[in-house]
């Protein structure tokens, strides 16, 4: 079976979207740089919350906020240097994906800071996971992952 070829004067997704290539950039340093900066900030502060992801989780253990704004600039800066790099119409793709990936870990944080890491924090795929229902680690501070309930002793 044979697909239609699209007349080359037409314009593409991608090259449509190309245009508006500094808009997606604001966007994305909004989303994924400060609105998930300032809620993850936020849920740290109000003690519902723990960085569910390994990279930012150890940055941040080390060296608290300042090491999620570490991580957070030198992502932006590097796939922006990626983006610089690249040639094809399909490039749009890297703002339009932190975009969309800021817009998704801005709004978890929210509905994280206000269900208090109630019902909804509990969620199957977590990017700050609930901090009540962990137990501590060695050095004190919430494991990754929660451990099975614990028996009384008997």
């Amino acid at each position: 079976m044979s697909v239609p070829a699209e007349p080359a004067d037409r314009p593409t997704l991608a090259s449509s979207l190309e245009g508006h290539a500094r808009l997606l950039w604001g966007v994305s340093i909004v989303l994924y740089g400060f609105g998930d900066l300032v809620t993850t900030a936020g849920s740290r502060w109000a003690g519902h919350a723990v960085e569910a992801g390994p990279v930012v989780s150890t940055a941040m253990g080390r060296y608290g906020l300042p090491g999620l704004l570490v991580v957070k600039v030198a992502t932006l800066v590097g796939f922006f240097l990626v983006w610089r790099r690249l040639r094809t119409p399909g490039r749009i793709g890297i703002p339009l994906a932190l975009t969309v990936v800021g817009a998704a870990v801005t709004g978890w944080n929210v509905v994280v800071l206000l269900a208090g890491a109630g019902p909804l924090a509990a969620s199957a795929l977590p990017v700050l996971s609930p901090a009540r229902d962990r137990d501590p680690g060695p050095s004190g501070e919430p494991t990754r992952f929660p451990h099975p309930p614990r028996k009384p002793p008997t």
